[in-house]
C-alpha cells in the first residue's frame, strides 16, 4: 500500500510517471552547487577498463583447475561411497499407453474422459523405450533411478494379474542394474486402478487390498531391488 505522507505520494508518482520528485529535487540541488552546470561521469580509467573486460570474459572454465590430488581435507567430508545421487519418475507420468481404448484406466480415466485434464497419451514412451532414460540417467553420472509399477498395469481388473506386464517391469529394473543404477521402486504414485474407484484410500478394505499388491510386486522383484518406496502420496 502506497502511504499518504510525504514520501509515500512522491513514491507513488513516481510509479505513474516515472520520475522520483524527491531525486529530482536532489539533482536541482546539485546543479545550482556547480553554478547551472550538468556534472557529466569522468571515462573510466584504462586499468578500470581492462579489469571489467577481463571479469566479462571469464567463464566456469576459465577457474584453475582443481589439484591432482583431490579436494582440500579442509572443505569437510564428502558424500559417503554408498550415497545414492539419482532420478525419480512417476509410472503414470512417464509410461503413457494408459486410459485410451483398450489400455488400463486408473483412477484418473473419468477426469481425461471429461476434459478435466489433458489425456496421458504416450507420455515420453518410457513403458516402450526405458533404455533412452537410463541412458541419459548414466550419462549424467547418477548410480539410482526410481521408478513405479502401476498397480493399473500389472491389475488390469480385479480378477486377473497381467504377468506380460510385470514381467517387464522385472526387464526394466534388470536394465537399471546393467548401467550400474541402483532401482528404487515405488509401489504406489497417486494412482490406482480404476475399479478400485476414485479415491482407494476411501474404502475400509483399502490397507488389505494395498497388502495384497505390495506382495504380488516384491515376489516379482525383491531378488534385484533393495529398495522401496511404499507410497509417495495419495
Amino acid at each position: 500500500m502506497v502511504g499518504t505522507g510525504p514520501v509515500g505520494a512522491a513514491s507513488y508518482h513516481r510509479h505513474l510517471v516515472g520520475q522520483d520528485p524527491i531525486t529530482s529535487r536532489s539533482r536541482r540541488r546539485r546543479t545550482t552547487r556547480t553554478g547551472g552546470r550538468q556534472l557529466r561521469p569522468t571515462a573510466p580509467t584504462a586499468t578500470a577498463t581492462a579489469t571489467a573486460t577481463r571479469e566479462k570474459g571469464r567463464t566456469l572454465s576459465s577457474n584453475p583447475e582443481p589439484p591432482a590430488d583431490g579436494p582440500d581435507p579442509s572443505d569437510g567430508p564428502g558424500l559417503p561411497d554408498d550415497f545414492l545421487f539419482g532420478v525419480a519418475t512417476a509410472g503414470f507420468q512417464v509410461e503413457g499407453g494408459f486410459n485410451g481404448p483398450g489400455e488400463p484406466t486408473n483412477n484418473w480415466v473419468a477426469w481425461e474422459q471429461l476434459g478435466l485434464v489433458a489425456p496421458s497419451g504416450g507420455a515420453v514412451g518410457f513403458w516402450d523405450r526405458p533404455e533412452e532414460a537410463l541412458d541419459r540417467a548414466a550419462a549424467l553420472g547418477c548410480n539410482s533411478f526410481r521408478l513405479g509399477v502401476e498397480w493399473a498395469r500389472v491389475f488390469p481388473d480385479h480378477r486377473r494379474t497381467d504377468a506380460t506386464a510385470l514381467a517387464r517391469y522385472v526387464d526394466i529394473v534388470a536394465a537399471c542394474r546393467q548401467r550400474g543404477l541402483e532401482p528404487l521402486v515405488t509401489l504406489h504414485h497417486f494412482t490406482h486402478p480404476s475399479w478400485l474407484g476414485e479415491d482407494l484410500w476411501l474404502r475400509p478394505d483399502a490397507p488389505r487390498r494395498y497388502r495384497a499388491w505390495a506382495r504380488v510386486v516384491a515376489e516379482e522383484l525383491a531378488p534385484s531391488v533393495r529398495h522401496w518406496i511404499t507410497i509417495n502420496e495419495i
